[in-house]
C-alpha cells in the first residue's frame, strides 16, 4: 500500500453494512443455512433480527453472525455453515442477489481524496468477483485498493501493521465499519481513528465518530481527512 504522502489520510471501509446495503444477502445466507439445516424456521428468527439488531440470546453484531449462530445451534459444522455462506455469496457475486451502494460513500471517498490520501476497501467477502460486483454497483472508482478474504479481524490487524510500519501515523489512518471487533478494534487497539456503522444503536464499543450510516460519518471523516497530523483525545463512552 505504499505510495502515498504519509502524513496524507487512510481510510479503510468495510463492505457489507458499510458501503454496500441491503439485507438480501444476509437472507440468502440463512436460506442457505435453512436448507442444510432442514430448519426453515432458522430464515424467519433472521428477518426478525434485522429488524431490530437484538437477540436475547446472541450477543453478535450483524445478521451473517447471528444467522452463523444459529447454524451452529441447530449442530451444523463449520465446513458446513462456511459452504453456505460461499454459496449465498456466489448469489451476490452474480448480481442475482441485489445490494446497493452506501449514500455518503462518494463524498467520504472525495474528501480523502482531495486531502491526497487513499481509500481502501477491507472485506472478508470472497475477493473473487468483488471488482465485477463494484462495477456493477457503480463504485469501483472509489477505491484505491480492494482486499478481499481479508479474515478480520486478524486480517485487519495485519493490514493496520504494514501501514504503521510503512511510517503512517496511527493519527492518519481510519477504519469505519459496522462491526466492532472486526472493523474497529483491531484500528482502536493501535491507536488509529475509528468510525462505528452503528445501525440499530447498539454501540458495542467505542469509537471516535458514530452514525446510524456511512452518510452520517462523512461531515467526521472530511473534517479528519483535512487536519495536519495531530494526537486526537479519544471519546469518553462505549461500552
Amino acid at each position: 500500500m505504499t505510495g502515498t504522502p504519509r502524513t496524507a489520510p487512510t481510510l479503510l471501509l468495510d463492505f457489507d453494512g458499510t458501503v454496500a446495503l441491503g439485507d438480501e444477502p444476509v437472507l440468502a445466507y440463512a436460506r442457505e443455512l435453512a436448507q442444510a439445516a432442514d430448519a426453515p424456521e432458522l430464515v424467519e428468527r433472521v428477518h426478525g433480527f434485522l429488524a431490530t439488531g437484538r437477540d436475547d440470546v446472541h450477543a453478535v453484531d450483524d445478521g451473517y453472525l447471528f444467522a452463523q449462530a444459529l447454524g451452529h445451534e441447530l449442530g451444523l459444522d463449520g465446513a458446513r455453515i462456511g459452504r453456505a455462506y460461499l454459496d449465498s455469496r456466489a448469489g451476490v457475486t452474480a448480481g442475482d442477489v441485489p445490494q446497493h451502494a452506501a449514500p455518503g460513500l462518494r463524498d467520504a471517498s472525495d474528501a480523502v481524496r482531495a486531502a491526497g490520501g487513499r481509500v481502501v476497501l477491507v472485506t472478508n467477502a470472497p475477493a473473487d468477483g468483488l471488482d465485477g460486483l463494484l462495477a456493477r454497483m457503480g463504485v469501483a472508482d472509489a477505491f484505491d485498493a480492494v482486499v478481499g478474504d481479508a479474515r478480520k479481524p486478524d486480517g485487519m490487524g495485519a493490514i493496520l501493521d504494514e501501514l504503521l510500519a510503512e511510517g503512517v501515523p496511527a493519527s492518519r489512518i481510519a477504519s469505519v465499519g459496522d462491526i466492532w471487533r472486526n472493523d474497529l478494534e483491531p484500528a482502536f487497539e493501535r491507536g488509529c481513528r475509528t468510525g462505528l456503522i452503528d445501525r440499530f444503536g447498539l454501540r458495542r464499543g467505542p469509537a471516535d465518530w458514530v452514525a446510524a450510516d456511512l452518510a452520517g460519518l462523512v461531515p467526521y471523516l472530511a473534517d479528519w481527512s483535512r487536519r495536519a497530523e495531530a494526537p486526537a483525545e479519544r471519546p469518553h463512552g462505549g461500552l
